[in-house]
């Protein structure tokens, strides 16, 4: 090859260098721009950092104070006592609730609205009564529990978690003592608040002693899983007690109007 050629050579190989290079200069902000754009979608659809912190400290909260709870019932076993005040008083409430119907029903009473009106009175009067009455039995008894525990171990526990466990069972026996009553009452008298618009009376009257047995039957088969027993025939238990207090009422009602 000539020292022309050679030269003719170099000088076609430096301008297509050059070309390359210009281009891909030339193509390198555009990269970096599509790159940068791309990065940036990615981090707007990523939570904040921030929300994400609140996020993980509410949910660390939240399962600190479930385990605290879970801690105080264990310590308490206010389950048990619970479970037992929910039965009794539901029991109560629905029963009640069976006499103030068959009386008006014996007494002919067609308006709906005084059967909710002394039907939801006489629930809050045994909510009231309940609520009230556990409170003050169950504050006294966990108290002296309390000052039982303080005697022996010689110390103060006013600020500890077992006095803290203790007023959380109270409440929580004052509350399911004094809304079971007033909700499984309610719960009866349903139909009545119906009656007129969507039913007759006749047909409240009898929808209404039929939830009360229903519900009496769901107690019963609540207390044959916690016993361990027959569900079938602990809700047919529950019923006859409905059934027995149905004719009961019936009975006398029919013997005061008579």
């Amino acid at each position: 090859m000539t020292s022309e050629a050679v030269k003719h050579h170099y000088d076609a190989s430096s301008v297509s260098g050059t070309r390359s290079a210009d281009s891909t200069a030339a193509a390198t902000p555009l990269v970096k721009g599509v790159t940068h754009m791309s990065l940036g979608g990615a981090a707007s659809s990523r939570p904040v950092p921030h929300t994400r912190r609140r996020h993980a400290a509410f949910m660390a909260h939240l399962s600190a104070q479930t385990e605290r709870l879970g801690q105080y019932r264990r310590l308490t076993d206010v389950d048990l006592i619970a479970r037992r005040c929910f039965v009794n008083n539901s029991f109560d409430g629905i029963l009640t609730m069976v006499g103030v119907i068959v009386g008006s029903f014996v007494s002919r009473l067609g308006d709906p609205r005084i059967i909710l009106t002394t039907g939801l009175a006489t629930c809050m009067a045994m909510g009231v009564s309940g609520g009230w009455g556990a409170f003050v039995s169950e504050r006294a008894e966990r108290r002296n529990q309390l000052q039982e525990l303080e005697h022996a171990m010689l110390r103060n526990l006013e600020h500890t978690e077992q006095a803290r466990a203790s007023r959380f069972a109270v409440l929580v026996v004052t509350a399911v003592d004094g809304l079971s009553p007033l909700l499984s009452g309610a719960l009866v008298l349903i139909p009545f608040m119906l009656a007129g618009r969507v039913i007759d009376m006749q047909t409240a009257y009898i929808t209404s002693v039929c939830v009360a047995l229903a519900l009496l039957f769901g107690l019963g088969v609540f207390l044959g899983k916690v016993g361990r027993d027959a569900v079938l025939r602990s809700g047919l238990r529950m019923v006859v007690a409905g059934v027995v207090c149905v004719l009961l009422a019936f009975l006398l009602s029919s013997g005061s109007a008579g």
